[in-house]
């Protein structure tokens, strides 16, 4: 039997920090793609509603952690038909959004 698709990785560059999201969405058992270069977020969480992730790395400097043209783009369009398009830099922040977001429902 194959590993869960929640822990298949693509080959897009990704952010150091960016397994602790991972993991937590295992810990979870929430399934997850991986964006790839140029699609303007991280991770596609696979919850109802669909949610996009951008993972910034809280290492990095303020200026390397704006989002990228193609991550306001994606942003924009998220905005534009309701999809939630969240940027998060801690596992805590996703943790809190997750608990928030089933005991809400998954609303």
């Amino acid at each position: 039997m194959g590993k869960p698709s929640y822990l298949f990785r693509g080959k897009a560059n990704r952010d150091n920090n960016e397994p602790a999201f991972t993991a937590l969405l295992a810990h979870w058992h929430i399934e997850f793609s991986y964006g790839n270069p140029g699609d303007g977020y991280d991770l596609l969480v696979q919850v109802a509603p669909l949610e996009l992730w951008e993972i910034k790395n809280p290492e990095q400097s303020a200026h390397d952690r704006k989002l990228t043209t193609a991550e306001l783009a994606k942003q924009a369009y998220c905005k534009e038909r309701g999809i939630l398009y969240l940027v998060f830099e801690y596992t805590d922040q996703a943790a809190e959004h997750l608990s928030n977001h089933f005991a809400n429902g998954g609303k």
